[in-house]
């Protein structure tokens, strides 16, 4: 009994501590969005959006009561186009995934329509929007491909909590149209990381797993979107149960 109160005194601690190093900079952070750095998206990169990687990473960093554990990280993963396919499963995926590159492009579900939102995060990092269909999408993404950006999606859409959801197709066929390679990412979290509760106060490890790219036109990419999507699916859910298994 005594241990366990000194077990949960010391997670309280390293939370209250990893919040307070978050409240502080996260102050800092937002006030550098008044500074009028260029913005031109004829850049892979900005100012802006290299400063949120960086933020991004010293936040997971700082998390003290969680250890980030990656297997097979190597950045020249995110170096070239490519769609990067991410489960869900917890509010820490934000900053993980947006952590890999500046010049990440992100499909998202629209949750940051509200106006003052939209307006901090657009000028960080590139959102599209998938509701504005499949085809603008592709045509919308062809510059940022053509100077080199990869595009990060969640293809569950939600949450999956203990396993990987459904796939949607969209960002497949996005893929297949573009040309591009899949650089499937697989995320597990011990189980109190994805229970719900105060953000600081998860406590536990999160294993992010970097596969091997699926090439565009290899016998793994398939002959059609719905192939693609199943088999990066299937991949995805292998590797997912081999790390729930070693837990």
């Amino acid at each position: 009994m005594a241990k366990r109160v000194w077990v949960n005194t010391v997670i309280l601690f390293k939370g209250f501590i990893s919040f307070l190093i978050f409240l502080c900079t996260s102050q800092l952070f937002t006030l550098l969005i008044l500074v009028p750095f260029s913005l031109s998206h004829n850049r892979p990169s900005t100012i802006y959006s290299r400063l949120l990687r960086a933020y991004a990473a010293f936040i997971t960093k700082t998390h003290f009561n969680i250890k980030f554990i990656h297997i097979g990280y190597d950045k020249q993963k995110f170096a070239t186009p490519a769609l990067i396919a991410c489960n869900h499963q917890s509010l820490i995926d934000a900053p993980l995934v947006i952590s890999f590159s500046s010049k990440m492009r992100v499909i998202n579900n629209n949750w940051h329509a509200n106006a003052g939102a939209k307006f901090f995060l657009v000028k960080y990092i590139r959102f599209f929007p998938i509701d504005m269909g499949k085809d603008a999408l592709v045509e919308a993404l062809r510059p940022s491909i053509e100077i080199g950006c990869p595009v990060l999606i969640f293809p569950e859409g939600v949450y999956s909590t203990n396993n990987i959801g459904r796939f949607h197709k969209g960002g497949f066929y996005i893929a297949e149209k573009l040309k591009i390679d899949i650089q499937p990412v697989v995320i597990h979290y011990s189980e109190n990381v994805i229970k719900r509760k105060w953000f600081y106060l998860k406590n536990g490890t999160a294993t992010i797993i970097y596969l091997d790219r699926v090439k565009y036109g290899s016998p793994e990419y398939g002959e059609n979107y719905q192939v693609l999507t199943r088999n990066v699916a299937d991949l995805m859910r292998i590797e997912y149960q081999k790390m729930a298994g070693d837990k």
